[in-house]
């Protein structure tokens, strides 16, 4: 396959690209290693750091079309690193490094090896714990009998691990949408609740086959475009809730502690850890946001944008949100239903109760952002004055190809 940014292919993708996804999958097998309930040593730092060597290689093969583009890129490079050096947690670093190196990167690629990796960690989990190689973690939910780990680290993984299958395999089929489908949701949702009782995990899925089968049937623009704004209205709904419930959240209120009880104290934890440590510019250690969580002393904090906010700080928060707010923009822009928006989507609203959105190991979506950018700063003013309209734009064309865009003519 001819490429013009590197020299040398494997098969039918470029050199680059190959690094590219297998420090991917590099980094969801470190993911997942440490909800495990292992002692995983240094295991975890070992896969980093030969993930960030092929991520800087990457980097280099691709190079930058654009000075602008280079500059905004180190801007955001650096200010992760700030975040790295308060926080000591590579989550952000990682999430700006691969978002970085995307260029040419396929969504439904990426989510082909989330599916691989997750199923094959799952499986090799499930059965060491079924032979007593790995010790599950049980819990008794008042009313609802045991709930198992089978070999993670707390009943809720193994239901994140599960929603994450979901939302992968979601994201391989879109639009396409099946009775078959409705089959393999269900009975991903029934797992969950049959092994680890994690409600708002089933609940989520049942949410991913609702809306795959909603988007199976947008064929039109204008409706593409309506259920777009939705999207986007949504995602700051979810936001606002967060934050509100966060700084709000009193349980003398009937409706907040009933929401509450629902929701298994996530509201509490988020306004205690407020009420704690506030926030600040770039976050803090987490060895420094302990609190007394039952008999022993953790950071929990499930919501995703919580969690961002208090664990990681205002700047990279603000960063974060207008970049997902971008993704969203550009596509009502467009009119035009991605693969990438869809999966984007399905995490924004996940990550009212799940911590999942943060991190690029599941929420690979966010590559969208800087594949839009990258494009738009490459065009001259009157492009950007009304980007994707024009049929033949370069900004629409380059965009369809990376993203996997629908109804492009």
């Amino acid at each position: 396959m001819k490429n013009n940014n590197a020299t040398l292919s494997l098969g039918k993708i470029s050199a680059d690209v190959a690094i590219y996804y297998f420090a991917f999958a590099l980094y969801l097998i470190s993911y997942m290693i440490k909800y495990i309930n292992i002692n995983y040593g240094y295991a975890v730092t070992m896969l980093h750091l030969l993930c960030l060597g092929f991520i800087c290689i990457k980097i280099l093969l691709q190079g930058f079309k654009t000075l602008i583009y280079l500059l905004l890129m180190s801007i955001l490079l650096a200010l992760s690193l700030l975040s790295f050096y308060f926080t000591s947690d590579r989550t952000i670093l990682f999430l700006s490094l691969f978002v970085i190196a995307s260029d040419k990167i396929q969504i439904k690629s990426l989510a082909k090896i989330s599916l691989a990796v997750i199923s094959i960690v799952m499986i090799t989990v499930v059965m060491c714990s079924s032979f007593g190689v790995i010790d599950a973690v049980y819990q008794v939910r008042d009313g609802f009998g045991l709930r198992s780990s089978l070999g993670f680290s707390h009943p809720n993984r193994f239901g994140s691990n599960m929603l994450a299958l979901a939302i992968a395999y979601a994201i391989i089929k879109f639009p396409v949408y099946s009775t078959v489908d409705t089959v393999i949701y269900s009975s991903i949702s029934c797992i969950i609740m049959a092994v680890s009782d994690s409600r708002t995990a089933a609940i989520s899925v049942v949410l991913v086959m609702v809306l795959s089968a909603i988007c199976s049937k947008c064929y039109g623009k204008k409706i593409q475009k309506m259920l777009l704004v939705v999207m986007c209205c949504t995602f700051i709904v979810v936001v606002f809730i967060s934050f509100y419930f966060m700084s709000s959240y009193d349980p003398a209120i009937s409706w907040m502690r009933q929401f509450d009880e629902l929701l298994s104290g996530r509201l509490n934890l988020a306004n205690s850890y407020y009420r704690a440590y506030s926030f600040s510019s770039f976050g803090r250690s987490y060895s420094d946001l302990l609190l007394l969580v039952g008999t022993q002393k953790t950071v929990m904090i499930d919501n995703s944008y919580v969690n961002l906010l208090i664990v990681f700080g205002l700047v990279p928060t603000v960063l974060y949100l207008f970049g997902y707010l971008t993704l969203f923009l550009y596509a009502i822009k467009a009119e035009i239903l991605s693969a990438c928006v869809f999966g984007a989507f399905m995490y924004a609203c996940v990550g009212f109760t799940e911590c999942l959105t943060i991190d690029f190991a599941m929420n690979y979506c966010l590559i969208g952002v800087a594949t839009l950018y990258s494009h738009t700063v490459k065009t001259n003013s009157s492009r950007l004055q009304s980007p994707f309209l024009n049929k033949g734009s370069y900004l629409r064309e380059s965009t369809a190809k990376v993203l996997g865009l629908r109804n492009i003519h």
